[in-house]
């Protein structure tokens, strides 16, 4: 029931948000130049919401399987991401062009995105082939090489399809 809910907030928040179907205008913004920034803004990032709630969904399954440090360092990960691409993007310092509100909302979706990238990353690393004393206990508790072998392959053909599935989503994003 709880991820029903939260497949179904999501898609309504991000259609809504990409749409500017009085978002907005709930702030009763006056300045057409503070309007333009908002919009600007509330596209890019509505937009690719979807990062945000995989984010929230992932620290949930980690802190419920006990590990609350992965999520936090991701987070963080992200947070000094988006501290740098901020002041780049935004005054257009170096090789970056000056995006101004435009550039704030694209450091935040790559924070975003960088934040999925190392959990998606941990998964990979929780999933990939564990050590050879891991493998010789499975060998024992199969009864044969073979077995072993099958849940070696098996870890590593579900960590390689999801490494391939996010570097896909990152592809189409043009982040990769």
């Amino acid at each position: 029931m709880g991820n029903k809910f939260l497949n179904c907030f999501a898609l309504t928040i991000s259609i809504i948000g990409a749409l500017n179907w009085g978002l907005i205008g709930f702030f009763n913004l006056t300045d057409p130049e503070a309007y333009s920034s908002a919009r600007s803004y509330m596209l890019i990032t509505c937009g690719l919401i979807i990062f945000s709630f995989l984010n929230l969904t992932l620290t949930g399954l980690f802190t419920a399987q006990g590990d609350s440090r992965s999520p936090l360092m991701a987070n963080f990960l992200g947070l000094v991401g988006n501290m740098l691409l901020d002041p780049l993007l935004i005054l257009g310092i170096g090789p970056f062009p000056r995006l101004e509100t435009a550039g704030a909302a694209i450091a935040t979706v790559t924070a975003q995105f960088l934040v999925f990238a190392v959990l998606v990353f941990r998964i990979f690393t929780l999933l990939y082939t564990p050590c050879v004393a891991a493998i010789a206990a499975v060998k024992r508790e199969l009864g044969g090489g073979r077995a072993a072998l099958g849940v070696v392959l098996m870890q590593c053909g579900i960590a390689w399809v999801v490494a391939f599935a996010v570097h896909c989503v990152g592809v189409l994003l043009g982040l990769a």
